[in-house]
């Protein structure tokens, strides 16, 4: 058996914030589910966002889930949600290297890490884990991003 994370459920006071974040992120939109749920829903992960009105800013290094990651399939798509982020106001706020290549990391409105992984290979000279400057990774983002060609043929159109 191989498992994998296919839903999260997340409860907020930050209602309309934490749907367009996890909206933007996922490229999806929210669909209503009950009064005060929507479910953010791609091919392979459905989030759940829940309304509380008790539900407290908690410092996420208290308890419950501190960070996740969502990978991208490719440069292109790994970008379009970086700048669809921006768009919003959601800005990277670190990087790291991993096994699997750089991730880039952002906070939702609840302050949860929320990891890109991205399909860039880490640099040689850095060790898993470690800290990268994170707008050098943007830049090595836009070059792989810039060097693919869509799945038509054509090149990616500039924002």
């Amino acid at each position: 058996m191989n498992p994998r994370v296919d839903e999260i459920v997340l409860l907020t006071h930050e209602w309309e914030s934490m749907r367009i974040w996890w909206g933007t992120l996922l490229d999806a939109e929210p669909r209503p589910v009950g009064h005060r749920t929507v479910v953010v829903e791609t091919a392979d992960l459905r989030v759940v966002i829940e309304q509380s009105d008790i539900a407290m800013n908690a410092n996420p290094e208290v308890a419950g889930v501190i960070s996740l990651t969502v990978s991208a399939p490719s440069a292109i798509a790994a970008l379009d949600t970086h700048e669809r982020l921006v768009a919003i106001g959601s800005r990277h706020h670190r990087a790291t290297n991993d096994a699997s290549g750089v991730r880039l990391w952002y906070r939702d409105p609840n302050g949860t890490d929320v990891a890109l992984r991205l399909p860039i290979d880490a640099d040689a000279h850095n060790r898993p884990g470690q800290e990268v400057d994170p707008d050098h990774v943007v830049t090595r983002l836009q070059a792989a991003a810039a060097s693919t060609s869509s799945p038509c043929g054509r090149p990616r159109k500039k924002p």
